[in-house]
């Protein structure tokens, strides 16, 4: 019995240790403004994808929210517990926006304020493939600064091609970030963007912009890489 007891004495000193220290150093550490984020990508990058949102996430979340239109190469970290819970009794095709209530829903229920431990939660937007290009504007609008993983890009990634596009006609290039490494075809890059400034509405934010304009962070596989990208990401924001 007094080894049960002690069990339950520890926990609840550890509890008011914890309530104290939230209360003491919180409001000190939170940010005085919160900074939304959306994360882009090309989705063929599979276990690389996932990996740097994890690395990015675990900064990013002491700052804000993060969207993003939820794929197979992220799911291990940001499917949220009540998701799993609900793929594993059949239930998961309830969480994806099929039409424009949905989608009008699923944003009024983001999670946009800080859990009990300050961090903020990953808002995630199951799409199928008729209802992406509905969801994208009202990510990129909602954020403060968009993330786009373009390494590995090349002339088969359709659905990035349209996102640079809808990018440049209709988000400040100050907000955004573009991700490249050595498997970008950066060739076709250039040109994707400059069919986008072709193509541009007379009512963009980036008329007196050009293509080269765009941030574009050339991602190496070192910590302090990562660490220079979550600054540059903060300076968008």
């Amino acid at each position: 019995l007094a080894w049960v007891l002690i069990g339950a004495l520890s926990f609840a000193v550890y509890k008011a240790a914890a309530a104290w220290v939230r209360g003491l150093h919180g409001a000190a550490d939170r940010p005085s403004q919160t900074r939304g984020l959306v994360f882009l990508r090309v989705f063929s990058l599979g276990p690389r994808s996932d990996r740097l949102f994890d690395a990015i996430a675990r900064y990013w979340r002491h700052l804000g929210c993060i969207d993003l239109i939820t794929g197979p190469d992220v799911a291990h970290s940001t499917v949220q517990p009540h998701q799993l819970l609900d793929f594993l009794a059949g239930r998961l095709a309830t969480h994806f926006i099929t039409g424009a209530e949905a989608l009008d829903a699923r944003m009024q229920h983001r999670d946009t304020a800080p859990d009990l431990d300050g961090c903020f939660r990953v808002n995630n937007f199951f799409c199928h493939a008729d209802t992406w290009e509905q969801a994208l504007p009202r990510l990129v609008q909602g954020g403060d600064v968009v993330l786009m993983d373009l390494r590995n890009f090349s002339e088969r990634n359709a659905g990035c091609v349209h996102e640079l596009r809808h990018l440049a006609g209709f988000v400040p290039l100050r907000r955004c970030v573009l991700v490249i490494d050595d498997s970008t075809d950066q060739a076709f890059l250039r040109q994707t963007l400059t069919q986008a400034w072709r193509a541009m509405p007379a009512h963009s934010p980036n008329w007196s912009a050009s293509p080269a304009d765009f941030c574009q962070f050339h991602l190496a596989s070192t910590a302090k890489s990562l660490r220079e990208l979550v600054r540059c990401l903060c300076d968008a924001a």
